[in-house]
């Protein structure tokens, strides 16, 4: 390989591609195949003159570049990695030289071996904020010191109220951390950071660094989400296994918290819409991000609510009676509780067990509870009602209205009556009727009664007995 690229460049030399004061870089330090090489060495090579571009590669193969890739317009003549190189290992540098034309020309590669760790790393440092500094935007990232050796950082970050803001996180191989929030207003916040490697963390604990935040610059009062009508309370619908549950749409975010029943609270879901299954207490957070040039805030809302399961709804019977203005259906249930009622479910369900004013004809009632759960129905039937029987008479002979009589109505095929007993305002027994007959013509053993208000008493063939009253005109 060193060999070929030599003899590409005696050939771009003897054809005038390379112009006076244009050579490839030599490796200055480490020097080619030197060993035992600390890992924060830093890197340097000759400068190789003006080029149209120059790429320099680093990496832990010939050719490779897990390191470094570097293209720039202008030769750089040095590198130092900034969380230092892989121990025991076999470092590769690699250039390539970019003429006017875009020809490539690749220079002959160098190699260094780093050498193996022999102790854990030392301590590192806060370089921001710097240790005790005052007047800390609340959205300040934390920046630490590259500590030679070290492959990893264990960050733990407290206030001085003893909460516990980052809890020995392993940060990896990396010199900075963006909290996902910020830090508390006007706090002390203290930072630990223990560099570690294969060896073991750094000696004897490193010491905690402190600064203080500054007062908020966030006004989160008309920031916060509005959740209007949410429910204090949703059903868990034993037939799904599951509650179905939406908030308000209008915020940035939002996130679903079961609360246990020593108080902690658990992040169950996040997103506009969620199932839970378990019954419970829980709340919902809705939050707007509002950020400024030194601060990023999260607003939000919280509301509370419950997960609760009603035993499903038991039709005791239903109640039908032909009224004035029409059907009047009643439910009856076997339990209390809150349940609503529809005899159209795509119509709608109301609170009242009461449907009235409704035209004559055949209908089914459905029940559910009170979070749509546990539909049930039932058709109904209605019984005679003292409505189905004329309300007046008169007899006088002139065709219209002669004689009272019960003509079943027509939207229950089965109402027909045994017996009608007619009496007198007083209670006097009058005549029996038989409902096959014509009808009454007004006269009681022949002879007609006075105009009056009359009782009738009648008794079906279910035996359902109709109580009411008619108006006798002359």
């Amino acid at each position: 390989m060193e060999t070929r690229s030599l003899y590409f460049l005696l050939f771009a030399l003897l054809f005038g591609q390379l112009a006076p004061g244009q050579t490839c870089p030599q490796l200055i330090s480490p020097a080619n195949g030197e060993e035992d090489v600390p890992v924060d060495a830093a890197i340097s090579w000759t400068d190789p003159g003006s080029f149209s571009g120059f790429i320099v590669s680093i990496g832990t193969t010939p050719g490779g570049v897990d390191i470094l890739t570097n293209r720039t317009s202008s030769p750089i003549s040095g590198y130092k990695p900034e969380t230092g190189l892989p121990e025991d290992t076999w470092i590769y540098i690699s250039f390539i030289l970019i003429l006017a034309d875009g020809t490539e020309i690749s220079c002959p590669g160098y190699r260094f071996r780093t050498a193996p760790f022999d102790r854990p790393p030392d301590c590192t440092r806060l370089l921001a904020p710097r240790n005790n500094a005052e007047e800390v935007a609340l959205g300040e990232e934390l920046i630490w010191d590259y500590a030679p050796r070290a492959t990893g950082y264990l960050l733990t970050v407290l206030t001085s109220q003893g909460d516990t803001l980052v809890a020995e996180r392993d940060m990896g191989n990396i010199l900075d951390f963006n909290p996902p929030g910020n830090f508390p207003p006007e706090t002390d916040i203290f930072v630990q950071i223990t560099p570690y490697n294969r060896l073991g963390p750094a000696p004897g604990g490193c010491p905690a660094e402190r600064f203080r935040t500054g007062a908020s610059t966030v006004d989160c009062g008309p920031q916060r989400p509005e959740i209007p009508g949410f429910p204090g309370a949703v059903g868990l619908c034993p037939e799904l296994g599951y509650a179905e549950v939406s908030a308000p749409a209008g915020a940035d975010g939002y996130n679903w918290f079961r609360v246990a029943a020593d108080g902690s609270q658990q992040l169950v879901a996040s997103g506009r819409e969620v199932r839970l299954d378990v019954t419970g207490n829980y709340f919902l957070e809705a939050y707007n991000e509002v950020g400024s040039i030194n601060e990023f805030a999260i607003c939000n809302t919280l509301v509370e609510f419950s997960v609760v399961t009603t035993p499903p709804p038991m039709i005791r019977r239903t109640q039908v009676s032909r009224e004035v203005d029409g059907l009047r259906i009643q439910v009856f249930l076997e339990q209390n509780g809150a349940y609503e009622y529809s005899l159209d479910p795509v119509s709608g369900f109301q609170s009242s067990p009461i449907f009235s004013g409704l035209p004559l004809q055949g209908y089914t009632v459905y029940v559910r509870d009170a979070f749509g759960c546990g539909q049930v129905q039932q058709e109904v039937a209605r019984s005679l009602s003292a409505a189905d029987f004329p309300p007046f008479f008169t007899p006088n002979n002139d065709g219209a209205n002669d004689l009272w009589r019960f003509d079943p109505p027509q939207d229950l095929s089965d109402a027909y009556v045994e017996t009608i007993r007619i009496f007198d305002r007083y209670g006097n027994f009058l005549i029996e009727l038989d409902p096959e007959s014509r009808g009454w013509d007004g006269n009681v053993n022949g002879k007609p009664v006075p105009a009056s208000v009359y009782w009738f008493v009648a008794v079906s063939l279910r035996q359902e007995v109709i109580r009411g009253y008619f108006a006798l005109k002359r």
